[in-house]
């Protein structure tokens, strides 16, 4: 396919041809006039090109030689015409032989003749001016030589970059500008040299002699300052993808910075990034890249490919001619992703931990474009792509896991609400099919006898499919606890195939529904395609059909022992509504008052419910009380009220005949009894009345005051509240009413709240958590947001979050909130004490309603009830969160339920975090001392000169460097000097504040960034820490030891010796070096 050229690119090149013709039809004109040919023209083209073999890449697509030695050559020895076509040939020789693309051959060879021609113009015109008299003959062609060069070069530079803007591959920035200077640099120096040297040789032939190993000294000179350039723009390269895919959690992210970073260093028309699938023959390729647009991910066969290749061999490839060296790795023909034909290759491995995950790979549209040195940065880059890529695949499975554990949360919540068993089984499908991805979902219930019976699906149910057969095989497999699994008909037992054939399924999982030892029924989910399942997709079925079935079996329970009540209660409440249809309403709201007011005092299970059923059956002997006495709106005369007064003996009578509800009979029979003696039907008082009696008579006087009776109108709830206050003490139990009143004030101010809030607590909390699992990485920042939103959505409680030291096995306080508490708990807590420590150690949680009646507790005084939860990841415990509250049982069940599926986000949340952590620290620091590198102290120092610049505060920088290190590495070896750089920055490391940022700022030199810290303050600090360093003696390999080399040092202080990072550091390093020329 012919390469595609912008228009802007090929207006530049038509032009170059149209300047070009001039010179090269001189030059063809002065070849056949006639004349003998010289040798001279030879000897330049044969110059030309050898001096063109091994050129110097000074970007990703320029290279530069030393040709313009020989053109210089020519400029001096032949014609312009005639210098411009031999040039235009050496160029056509080189291009064809590096098989280049005929429109750039043709742009070379013209840009060639231009230069070359040009050159030598300037040189006669200037040569032919009258200065032979004032300054000589000789130093007048220097003069015109270096013109010649000047120009040459010029033209070189100026038709490269416009070439290069035309394609669109540089910008006018700082990169490309740097280039430019440091080949302009190269070519002025070597042009300089062949011109004095040409000239010297014309006056003196033997000059030569002496004048080529100059030359060629100066050529590898500059070869060899070039390749370091070219390797410190490649460490550079490496620091910069770490930084751009060091924050990136997105694996397509990580993907992007990667090809960035890639094509910032070298030519890359086309690029991948492709990985091991689950199938190991597999090859997915994540990241395609063709002419600068991204393509589809796909997947293919890893055999014949060159990244299978590559992963094969554990080895990068350099295919410098695609085609010939394909073969030559036997390998099959291959086809280009999009349009760009890939005439150049290289692919390096993606190794992690010893193991190669997968390939990376750069193609060009050029032949030769890469070399040896681009595999190695490709494989450096890969390196460093392949921890990137695995952080970000660990993030995005635990985000995945993270998700899924919030929809079991969800969908355990959802199911544990249904009260229906039709309703149940139907939402279990739907979850099922929903999570899984299927086309349908089935459940059928095992009542007990030979068939199991179709309860739900969410596809299309079949009459002849209602019960199924226990003694199926298939059937028999899974009720015995196996779950049964085909991916494809092929595999299927015929009776299967065929079933599956009716509704189109190609696939089936048959999943028990079993309830510890108790089979409930099965699960039938089907897809439409040939589907096998994962290994994630089993446990995760395998959860869902767990929490299921105890949904069911609960229900099964509830349900009997309601049919048990049912008939009961009817009756009762029968009897009830058939006196006063409102009278059922008000009994269950009664009902509930009473029950919450038995909770707050502390009631266990069974007195709870024995409460529950004494306030539905309360007034149940009113049914013996006439209707007319019932309806009197006058004062009841004292028959009347004989009568009335004993409707709690007649419910009681009635209830005594029903064996669950006997523990209810004294309840009903003391409901109307005052505190002081005065109520009825035995008179009874203070603790001689049951404490649920007394809570019922304060319930039930409460409710008939908000309810219009036929001897008075309704009550306002304050009003009502004021009555029970009023008679406290002789009617009803001081204690209760003051807890009642206080329950029903606190229910309003919630009741405002969540009126307020819209939401619940648990989905508020859940949906405000989930946005910063996936947005934040850094681990303090992390760890106070979730507190913080915890906090907000549970007022009143203290939180903390504390995290194993894994050197130590304690645990240390790592984030809290909740202003409340004092700071007399411990910051750290040795292994298995405390609370917090036996559920660390157990992985179980604790919900303690007082703390101090638990031997256990170590902590603050101040704290009654708290919720530990385990922070557990992959099976280990890495830490635990606590909520403290001053109340005793300020938590339930429900928070312990709320804060277990809180706490399994912020596990998974805390390992990615910590990962995150510890590449930055990795990126941030220097690999030989163990401080920080120059990058995070000069990010550092921006940020604390803005910091100080704000607030006011002092900041100083000391800077300083050590004097005689490079006499150690001369005298001792390198390995000693390594030495002397490890010791002073540990020192350094030991001797500092936890807020200062020591730094190795590059070779010998250091510095330590000083918050807060005054001038003089810093300089008596350095002082004494170089004092310390004076001390310190350095081993030799061979024995003996050796004093630290001496330093120099200076500080520099915001704002008296700079505003800015930059001159900070100018200043000090200023006085460092005054220092060290005083000494």
């Amino acid at each position: 396919m012919s390469e595609r050229v912008p228009r802007a690119a090929a207006v530049l090149i038509a032009a170059t041809m149209i300047l070009a013709v001039p010179f090269l039809a001189s030059g063809t004109a002065q070849a056949t006039n006639g004349t003998a040919p010289s040798i001279v023209p030879f000897f330049i083209y044969a110059l030309a090109v050898l001096l063109s073999i091994r050129p110097i890449r000074i970007a990703p697509t320029i290279e530069l030689s030393a040709s313009e030695v020989a053109v210089l050559a020519g400029v001096v020895l032949l014609p312009p015409g005639t210098l411009a076509l031999v040039t235009a040939l050496a160029r056509l020789t080189n291009d064809i032989a590096q098989r280049k693309s005929p429109i750039r051959i043709v742009r070379n060879v013209g840009a060639a003749a231009i230069s070359a021609g040009s050159a030598a113009m300037a040189y006669q015109i200037v040569g032919g001016v009258p200065t032979e008299r004032i300054i000589g003959a000789p130093a007048e062609l220097i003069i015109a030589g270096v013109v010649a060069a000047v120009v040459l070069v010029t033209l070189d530079l100026a038709q490269i970059v416009a070439l290069q803007f035309a394609l669109g591959r540089e910008t006018a920035s700082r990169p490309t500008w740097s280039w430019v200077a440091r080949t302009a640099r190269a070519q002025i120096l070597w042009g300089l040299a062949a011109v004095i040297t040409v000239e010297v040789v014309v006056i003196e032939p033997w000059f030569l002699v002496p004048g080529i190993p100059l030359f060629l000294l100066g050529y590898i000179d500059i070869r060899a300052r070039f390749a370091a350039e070219r390797r410190a723009r490649l460490l550079e390269t490496l620091v910069e993808v770490g930084r751009s895919v060091g924050g990136a959690v997105d694996p397509t992210d990580v993907f992007r910075g990667v090809y960035r970073s890639v094509t910032s260093v070298m030519d890359a028309d086309a690029f991948y990034v492709a990985t091991l699938g689950r199938d190991p023959e597999q090859l997915r390729y994540r990241f395609l890249v063709d002419d600068r647009r991204e393509l589809e991910p796909v997947e293919r066969v890893k055999s014949g490919t060159l990244a299978g290749a590559c992963i094969e061999r554990k080895r990068p490839l350099l295919l410098r001619d695609t085609e010939r060296d394909r073969r030559a790795l036997g390998l099959t023909d291959r086809s280009a992703w999009g349009t760009v034909q890939e005439k150049s290759i290289i692919v390096a491995p993606l190794r992690l931990r010893g193991a190669v995950i997968g390939a990376i790979s750069a193609q060009s549209a050029r032949a030769s474009a890469y070399d040896d040195s681009d595999l190695d940065l490709l494989v450096a880059i890969a390196t460093e792509a392949a921890v990137a890529i695995d952080r970000a695949d660990l993030y995005d499975r635990t985000a995945t896991l993270s998700r899924r554990l919030r929809d079991l949360h969800r969908i355990g919540l959802e199911l544990s609400a249904q009260s229906e068993l039709n309703a149940l089984v139907a939402k279990i499908a739907h979850e099922v099919e929903s999570t899984l991805g299927a086309t349908a979902a089935a459940v059928y219930l095992d009542k007990g006898g030979d068939e199991l019976e179709f309860a739900a699906t969410t596809g299309q149910s079949a009459p002849d499919l209602m019960r199924l057969p226990k003694g199926s095989a298939t059937i028999a497999a899974v009720l015995g606890g196996r779950a049964v699994e085909y991916s494809e008909p092929s595999v299927m037992p015929e009776s299967t195939r065929t079933a599956l054939e009716r509704f189109d399924r190609k696939a089936v999982l048959v999943q028990p529904l079993r309830a510890g030892d108790e089979s409930i029924g099965v699960l039938f989910v089907t897809w439409q395609e040939p589907h096998a399942l994962t290994d994630e997709e089993r446990e995760l079925v395998g959860i869902l059909a767990g929490i299921g079935a105890s949904a069911i079996h609960g229900i099964r329970l509830y349900r009997e022992l309601d049919e048990a009540y049912l008939s009961t209660v009817s009756t009762l409440t029968a009897m009830i509504q058939a006196r006063d249809q409102y009278r059922e309403d008000h009994q269950r709201r009664l009902a509930a008052d009473a029950v919450a007011l038995g909770e707050r005092l502390g009631f266990a299970e069974d007195q709870m419910r024995d409460l529950r059923y004494a306030s539905l059956f309360q007034s149940l002997g009113k049914i013996g009380i006439p209707a007319a006495i019932v309806a009197k709106t006058g004062k009841l005369t004292p028959e009347e009220r004989e009568i009335v007064q004993e409707h709690p003996v007649l419910g009681a009578r009635i209830l005594e005949t029903i064996r669950f509800l006997r523990p209810v009979v004294p309840l009903v029979r003391a409901a109307y009894e005052n505190h002081d003696g005065s109520g009825y039907p035995e008179r009874l008082a203070g603790e001689a009345i049951p404490l649920a009696a007394r809570i019922l008579r304060v319930v039930i006087s409460y409710h008939a005051m908000l309810s219009d009776r036929p001897y008075r109108g309704q009550m306002r709830p304050e009003h009502a509240r004021a009555e029970l206050r009023r008679y406290a003490g002789t009617r009803y139990d001081p204690r209760v009413v003051e807890e009642f009143v206080t329950l029903l004030e606190a229910r309003g101010a919630v009741a405002a709240v969540e009126e307020e809030m819209g939401a619940g607590r648990e989905l508020a909390i859940l949906a405000e958590l989930t946005p910063e699992f996936h947005a934040i990485l850094d681990l303090e920042q992390l760890l106070r947001r979730i507190l913080g939103i915890i906090e907000r959505h549970m007022p009143g409680a203290s939180l903390t979050i504390m995290l194993r030291d894994e050197r130590t096995d304690e645990l240390m306080v790592r984030a809290v909130a909740g202003a409340w508490t004092s700071v007399e708990s411990p910051s750290r807590l040795g292994a298995g004490r405390g609370i917090s420590g036996w559920v660390l150690a157990s992985k179980e949680p604790q919900l303690v309603e007082d703390v101090r009646a638990d031997p256990r507790y170590v902590g603050d005084p101040a704290v009654r009830s708290e919720l530990v939860v385990p922070l557990v990841s992959g099976g280990r415990a890495i830490g635990v969160l606590v909520l403290s509250h001053r109340s005793v049982g300020a938590f339930g069940q429900r928070d312990l339920t709320l804060m277990q599926a809180v706490g399994a986000q912020i596990a998974a949340a805390i390992d990615v975090a910590d990962m995150h952590e510890r590449l930055k620290k990795a990126a941030n620091t220097d690999a030989l001392t163990g401080i920080h590198n120059y990058r995070y102290f000069y990010d550092r120092l921006e940020e604390e000169v803005a910091r100080a610049e704000r607030r006011g505060a002092p900041l100083t920088l000391a800077f300083f460097d050590i004097d005689d290190l490079k006499v150690v590495n001369d005298t001792y070896g390198h390995l000693v000097g390594n030495e002397v750089l490890r010791t002073l920055g540990q020192t350094i490391s030991k001797h500092v504040r936890l807020e200062d940022v020591p730094a190795r700022y590059g070779g010998d030199e250091f510095a330590i960034v000083m918050p807060d810290t005054p001038r003089e303050e810093a300089e008596k600090v350095v002082a004494r820490l170089m004092e310390e360093i004076d001390e310190i003696e350095i081993a030799l390999p061979a024995g003996g030891t050796i004093k630290m080399p001496s330093r120099s040092w200076g500080v520099a202080a915001y704002p008296r010796d700079g505003r800015t990072a930059e001159a900070l550091v100018e200043n000090a390093d200023t006085r460092a070096y005054a220092h060290k020329r005083s000494r």
